[in-house]
């Protein structure tokens, strides 16, 4: 019986030591400001990925060349 209530009392102390004691809210985050951060993050990777499409599609071509020249 002695070993559950101190199982208990350790199941406390550590909910409480988890939380650490706080007794502030954070403040909410500018949601505006974030979505503002993530579409110019999408809008950098489309137009890192038209670049990289550019240069496959130039080694594409590249390879379509020496193929050709390769079969004559």
């Amino acid at each position: 019986m002695k070993k559950l209530v101190l199982f208990a009392a350790v199941a406390v102390a550590i909910s409480f030591a988890a939380c650490g004691n706080k007794t502030q809210t954070t403040e909410g985050t500018d949601t505006d400001s974030i979505a503002a951060k993530v579409d110019a993050v999408i809008e950098d990777a489309k137009a890192e990925g038209d670049s990289v499409a550019a240069v496959v599609d130039s080694a594409a071509a590249k390879v379509e060349e020496i193929v050709e020249e390769v079969k004559k």
